[in-house]
């Protein structure tokens, strides 16, 4: 009845430690800070999709968004300081109720300030965003051709490409 997010030892020991999360509906997507002291995800509240970060030190839960947008599929970048998220934002209108298709957004921990990765126009959806190692690139799933495709942005300059051809 409760979620919980599950953590499994990977040293053979077979442990695992769920953790439940009262008043958070369905999680999905957990992923671990760099530094492993925590754990951004996606999770059901009141009826929306929103990031809520669990510390694993003291067990506390914080609400990263708080609005009716779908928040999704949150990644950690390597330096702890941005979390690139799936979100439709930008071309959803709750006034209107004329919903769009998510793009990828970039949040500031620190200030929970939110940006789109591009200023990209065309349609399809963009999800599943991941970091480089080096922090310096996004890569995440678009199918703004119909088909879905890897793509690759470059931080510095914005510069989108593909990552991957299509598979036939």
């Amino acid at each position: 009845g409760t979620s919980a997010l599950s953590i499994v030892e990977m040293d053979g020991s077979s442990r695992r430690r769920d953790i439940r999360l009262n008043g958070i509906g369905e999680i999905y997507n957990p992923s671990w800070s760099p530094d492993g002291t925590q754990i951004v995800f996606s999770a059901m509240k009141s009826g929306a999709s929103n990031l809520f970060v669990y510390s694993v030190a003291d067990g506390s839960v914080t609400q990263l968004t708080d609005d009716e947008f779908a928040d999704l599929h949150p990644a950690w970048s390597p330096d702890g300081k941005t979390i690139a998220f799936a979100s439709d934002r930008f071309t959803t209108s709750l006034e209107n109720l004329t919903f769009g298709p998510v793009r990828i957004a970039l949040l500031d921990v620190e200030t929970r300030v939110i940006r789109p990765l591009t200023d990209s126009t065309e349609d399809g959806k963009q999800i599943s965003p991941q970091w480089s190692p080096d922090g310096k690139a996004i890569y995440y799933v678009a199918d703004s051709d119909g088909v879905s495709n890897i793509y690759r942005v470059e931080l510095a300059n914005g510069e989108r490409a593909h990552a991957a051809a299509p598979v036939c």
